[in-house]
């Protein structure tokens, strides 16, 4: 009978401890995320009076094994999230949503048939725009890790992908740090 009691003792305190990680973990990965109205035009706005170099959706749906690694591997920490918030307006689409939206020509559809009109055919998708509302650069899957995800960021605040595309940059960014 004790051993039972403590037993589940230690087992209430280890679940106390977790769910707090848990729940970071979650914020963290919310907190990545902008909040969004559903109206992207008026988004570019808010991201030429922050000075931000343009938009990034990430296109997801709830279920999907690649966009639970991106949310882990990257978009959870600290200095991903101050990166990005700093050099672009961040929101999430869902590729399956009803929600209304307003695209960045304005016209309004929902969620999935923007996606569809984007021609995202797998998730997660990480869409690059700039403050015209163009994509400038698409990159699909999860990361190898945060680094890349950095280096992603980097790749188009700087404007590089105008000239190289980003396996050239990345490979050039990897003999550097060698």
């Amino acid at each position: 009978m004790r051993r039972d009691a403590l037993r589940f003792i230690g087992s209430a305190v280890l679940v106390g401890f977790a769910a707090p990680v848990a729940a970071a973990t979650r914020d963290s990965v919310e907190t990545f995320f902008m909040p969004f109205f559903g109206d992207l035009k008026t988004e570019l706005e808010v991201a030429r009076e922050r000075r931000c170099r343009g938009i990034v959706l990430i296109y997801e749906m709830d279920g999907c094994p690649f966009c639970e690694r991106l949310k882990r591997v990257a978009l959870r920490l600290p200095e991903v999230r101050q990166y990005y918030h700093a050099n672009f307006q961040v929101f999430r689409i869902d590729v399956r949503g009803s929600t209304a939206l307003t695209t960045f020509n304005g016209d309004e559809i929902t969620e999935s048939s923007f996606a569809i009109r984007q021609q995202v055919r797998a998730t997660p998708t990480t869409a690059f725009h700039d403050l015209a509302g163009n994509e400038v650069t698409r990159f699909l899957g999860p990361p190898t890790d945060a680094a890349e995800f950095l280096m992603l960021g980097r790749y188009v605040a700087g404007e590089h992908y105008k000239s190289v595309p980003f396996a050239a940059f990345r490979q050039a960014q990897k003999r550097e740090t060698r």
